[in-house]
């Protein structure tokens, strides 16, 4: 039973803590972002004294910047990690892929790396 109990509570903590940004948030992300997707190094965290205002607003865990786009993490275990995903320029990979990429607007996706 209370193997059970430590389970659903892990679940309820995992999955409060993924959130959609509301569209004010993201329009903040939308002006900010794209010069910190330019500037910023690839394959390298992006230190939190360089995130602009309406990301430090989030709250991330971390930022990164790949080929691909721009993650900002807000929750991770383990090998799992879900956030905010800012594409460069690529086709968002389809549902049932890992990451799986979920539009949110503005074009911003929430993602999901299940490890």
């Amino acid at each position: 039973m209370i193997k059970r109990l430590a389970i659903a509570l892990l679940l309820v903590a995992l999955t409060a803590c993924q959130r959609t940004p509301t569209p004010a948030e993201l329009e903040g992300l939308v002006i900010e972002v794209p010069g910190l997707q330019r500037a910023a190094p690839l394959n390298q965290d992006i230190p939190a004294a360089q995130w602009p205002d309406a990301l430090k607003r989030l709250a991330p865990k971390r930022v990164y910047n790949t080929a691909d786009g721009l993650y900002i993490v807000t929750s991770s275990f383990f090998v799992s990690e879900q956030g905010i995903f800012v594409p460069r320029n690529m086709q968002v990979p389809p549902l049932g892929s890992d990451p799986a990429y979920t539009p949110i607007g503005l074009g911003f996706y929430s993602y999901r790396i299940e490890g």
